[in-house]
């Protein structure tokens, strides 16, 4: 009976929860214009947090798909910036190139990866 009334009173914590589930909702991107704009908030950290692990993940990526050899080197930052050089850097490339707003997430943070950082 007392584990009943716990989880009554927790179940009514849980429902009466002030906010919505899309105030938790992680932040999602689908194109390269919604990752930039996502890097582009720096007063918040939920986004400044995603944009960085994308990049990051991206960049992992990128690094197996070299060491198995499945790809060429695109890109090669010497020395390497920072997460947050980098998104600031992403941010300044998508502003200039508007054109790439609706590629896919990925396809757009490589393109401007390889334009910022070239391999000679």
């Amino acid at each position: 009976m007392r584990i009943a009334a716990v989880l009554a009173a927790t179940c009514l914590l849980l429902v009466a929860k002030p906010g919505s589930a899309e105030d938790d909702a992680p932040p999602s991107v689908s194109t390269f214009g919604d990752l930039a704009g996502l890097c582009a908030r720096d007063d918040d950290a939920a986004a400044q947090a995603f944009c960085q692990g994308y990049i990051m993940g991206s960049g992992e990526l990128y690094l197996a798909l070299r060491r198995a050899e499945v790809i060429d080197r695109w890109a090669c930052a010497d020395p390497i910036p920072t997460l947050d050089e980098i998104s600031k850097a992403i941010v300044g490339w998508a502003a200039a190139n508007p054109q790439h707003a609706s590629d896919r997430a990925v396809d757009g943070l490589w393109r401007a990866a390889a334009a910022l950082y070239p391999c000679s």
